[in-house]
């Protein structure tokens, strides 16, 4: 039940300019074709260039001019033919007085750029020469003179956090250190900057990763798909904007995501969990936690629950009357002994097979289109409510009768292993498949 992927912005910074964009450029190219590993929602090269530029505008815009310079100089590193982002690199360096950049700048350009664009430098350029050469010209005696305190102030760009090594002590596992490397190091530099931390989405399932030490950097993503590697442990404390959450089939036997408050969907089937505490998980619309070896589960503050599904685990109890808005319940091969369903009336589908029941009301249950419940003890199954079945799946219980005169979209149906010893389906759909045991008396 995996979402669609989105797109992840990364921005990167250099400490020098002038020859690290041909590098950079060369590592970006070989980083964008390494197969089987990647970002979600990868776009092209131009793309991203057009979104760093954009991004930079922006800062523009807000006059933050050292997150303007940092966008500038991605979208260089990944295109580094794209004469707008010199030529506005170069102006974002005139506006904090960083003349001599600002040339720097525009001298790599003219090296890089198509030859349509050369012109357009080439006059950026002088404009910025006549700049500095108007600097230097000297005071003459008529003007007043020129002291420091009548020359603004301009504020130093601040130096940004200190950058994340990626090496092995940040990120142990060698795997999801290339990973780190080849797509979110986009500068090539080896280290991670504050806004190249700064993705929503990291997918990284079936990788066989060992460790995910490291994610915690990424404090801003918002989807982390881990599935299917051989993780046995997982912190991801630090990752509180999180709505996403996929670590199935892994071997977990501990999940904290009691700071993860913002979650929509869990998934955390198919590990060895013991215990699952989703109580300050409110947000909470599907939760997967199947395959695992729970014996209780409150979902009691997850009011918003859609889809639950924690079948094969050892759960003896399942209460579900605070999540009134099911529409799907998969509580299979437990040890329930009873399940109250009475306040899930807008139900569509449950599987409740493979338990201890003896009983089972499903009188209020009125949208239900799929009924599993096959392998338990019921000795009566009343369906006459639920007109909206196509799929009753009842076998090996101990039902006497099986009234379906009022379930006329029914169209699959197994019964076998009861105690019948005739069955009416007259009412339900035309052609209808039965299996039941030989001996049974059909009515068609």
């Amino acid at each position: 039940m995996d979402n669609n992927d989105k797109q992840v912005e990364v921005i990167t910074k250099k400490r020098r300019f002038p020859i690290w964009i041909i590098i950079v450029a060369v590592v970006v190219i070989i980083a964008g074709t390494a197969g089987g590993i990647a970002v979600a929602n990868s776009i092209s090269p131009a793309g991203k260039a057009a979104r760093q530029l954009k991004l930079a505008r922006k800062y523009v815009a807000d006059l933050n001019y050292e997150q303007a310079i940092i966008a500038y100089k991605a979208a260089i590193a990944i295109d580094p033919k794209n004469a707008d982002a010199y030529i506005e690199l170069a102006e974002a360096y005139m506006e904090v007085g960083e003349l001599e950049l600002a040339k720097e700048v525009l001298e790599e350009a003219l090296e890089n750029v198509d030859d349509e664009d050369i012109k357009r430098v080439e006059r950026k350029k002088k404009r910025i020469e006549d700049s500095v050469q108007e600097e230097a010209t000297p005071v003459s005696d008529a003007e007043p003179a020129i002291t420091s305190a009548s020359i603004p102030t301009l504020t130093p760009i601040s130096v940004a956090k200190e950058e994340i090594e990626i090496n092995e002590a940040n990120f142990p596992d060698e795997v999801f250190r290339d990973f780190i490397k080849g797509n979110l190091d986009l500068d090539g530099n080896g280290r991670l900057s504050d806004t190249e931390c700064n993705v929503s989405e990291i997918e990284v399932a079936t990788m066989a990763l060992k460790d995910l030490k490291g994610i915690e950097y990424f404090t801003k993503l918002t989807k982390l798909d881990c599935g299917s590697n051989q993780l046995t442990s997982l912190d991801v404390s630090r990752n509180t904007g999180l709505t996403y959450l996929s670590c199935r089939f892994n071997q977990l036997t501990i999940l904290d995501v009691s700071k993860n408050t913002e979650l929509r969907e869990l998934f955390c089937d198919d590990n060895r969990l013991t215990n699952l505490d989703v109580s300050r998980n409110t947000k909470l619309t599907g939760l997967w936690c199947g395959y695992n070896q729970l014996t209780s589960l409150d979902v009691s503050k997850n009011t918003e629950l859609r889809d639950l599904e924690c079948n094969d685990n050892q759960l003896t109890s399942l209460d579900v009357s605070k999540n009134a808005g099911l529409t799907v319940l998969r509580c299979q091969s437990n040890q329930l002994t009873s399940l109250d369903m009475r306040k899930n009336t807008g139900l569509t589908s449950l599987n409740c097979q493979d338990n201890q029941l003896t009983s089972l009301d499903v009188s209020r249950n009125t949208e239900l289109t799929g009924l599993l419940c096959f392998e338990n003890q019921l000795t009566n199954l009343d369906v006459s409510k639920n007109t909206k079945l196509t799929l009753l799946s009842c076998s090996d219980n101990r039902l006497t009768s099986l009234d379906l005169s009022n379930n006329t979209e029914l169209k699959d149906l197994n019964c076998f292993g009861n105690r019948l010893t005739s069955l009416d389906v007259s009412k339900c759909v035309p052609g209808i498949e039965v299996f039941a045991d030989v001996g049974v008396q059909i009515i068609r």
